[in-house]
């Protein structure tokens, strides 16, 4: 399988990174689709996930089941480190993974995901987090929702940081 990951700066955000620039996600999501059937996924902020999910493509139904391969699903990174901001009374503390395709396991299979993951956020020196980088386990969890193998081709679309990068050379090498 053929894969990629984005992990743009969310809507809204370009400003806080030193391009300054806004990412085109309609753009983005065409491409996604386009480069990568095999599937992809695309991270973003709680604040932005029913103006990203507007861009993404519908599920196609038969009857009441939905078309195996259409439409996205969304995943939930509960950030256990959140920090407050001192202008907001509500602290953002999840963020949005919409993911599509990947490998399905047979019903049979011993390998269960949650769609759902409660983790730390990654923090440099002195607690200060890097903007954008993702720890171990959201990589992880991350690829078990993709259903990511050995010799699969992972693409990483927004390396920033290149954690996920270095996390999937961790995880494609175990047997």
């Amino acid at each position: 399988m053929r894969v990629a990951y984005a992990d743009p700066p969310y809507p809204h955000q370009g400003i806080k990174y030193p391009e300054r620039q806004e990412v085109d996600h309609g753009e983005l999501i065409e491409r996604l689709e386009r480069e990568f059937p095999d599937g992809w996924a695309l991270s973003t902020s709680a604040s932005t996930l029913q103006e990203v999910l507007a861009l993404c493509p519908p599920s196609e139904y038969v009857g009441r089941k939905r078309k195996s391969g259409t439409g996205v699903r969304v995943g939930i990174w509960c950030k256990t480190n959140a920090m407050p901001t001192p202008s907001q009374r509500i602290t953002w503390s999840w963020e949005a993974v919409i993911y599509k395709g990947g490998r399905w396991q047979p019903n049979n299979s011993h390998i269960y995901v949650r769609d759902y993951l409660v983790a730390a956020t990654t923090s440099g020196f002195l607690g200060a987090t890097i903007i954008g980088e993702k720890p171990r386990e959201f990589c992880f969890w991350l690829f078990k929702l993709l259903g990511l193998q050995s010799g699969d081709e992972f693409v990483d679309l927004f390396p920033g940081s290149g954690s996920v990068t270095k996390w999937w050379s961790k995880w494609s090498c175990q047997p």
